[in-house]
């Protein structure tokens, strides 16, 4: 929706200006990201949110995604989603929620892993090594997400393109 888009500009440099990281040089844009919400890009002082993930959800998921990564904008960059940054994030009017609830059909994602303690599953777009559980702490283990190939394959055959090939 285009209205969402709008409201994303508009907020992002509204909390920029509100927690003085526009005087400090940083911006905010949109991306072409598939597997996130948003991104902080510490080093480049630029905060963005996916194209595709503002038109799937709704003002408060774009709200509470922007206080998540002004929330990476103001502490260290090495305390990622620990204690520090989730305080933080939550002291500054965020959920505390680390990953944003459109993505969690984890047929969207080529990798996929669960957690044996509390049988949690999280996806993502790539490969990841060593990760653990943001609900309990524990080592995630990689499950086979055959649904990704199987869909590629659905739509080479349906549009008969070579468009994946």
């Amino acid at each position: 929706m285009w209205i969402n888009k709008y409201f994303a500009i508009i907020y992002a440099y509204y909390l920029l200006w509100k927690y003085n990281l526009y005087k400090k040089n940083w911006t905010f844009s949109f991306d072409n990201a598939h597997c996130s919400g948003g991104q902080t890009w510490v080093h480049q002082k630029k905060i963005t949110l996916s194209k595709k993930y503002v038109e799937r959800v709704n003002i408060s998921d774009i709200k509470d995604t922007l206080i998540h990564e002004i929330a990476h904008a103001l502490v260290d960059p090495k305390s990622n989603h620990n204690d520090i940054w989730r305080n933080k994030f939550i002291s500054i009017g965020g959920s505390g929620r680390i990953y944003c609830k459109c993505f969690e059909k984890l047929s969207d994602f080529k990798w996929k892993y669960s957690c044996k303690k509390c049988d949690l599953s999280q996806g993502y777009c790539y490969r990841k090594y060593k990760i653990w559980c943001y609900h309990c702490g524990n080592y995630l283990y990689y499950v086979p997400n055959d649904n990704w190939f199987i869909e590629i394959l659905i739509n080479i055959i349906n549009n008969n393109n070579n468009e994946y090939i």
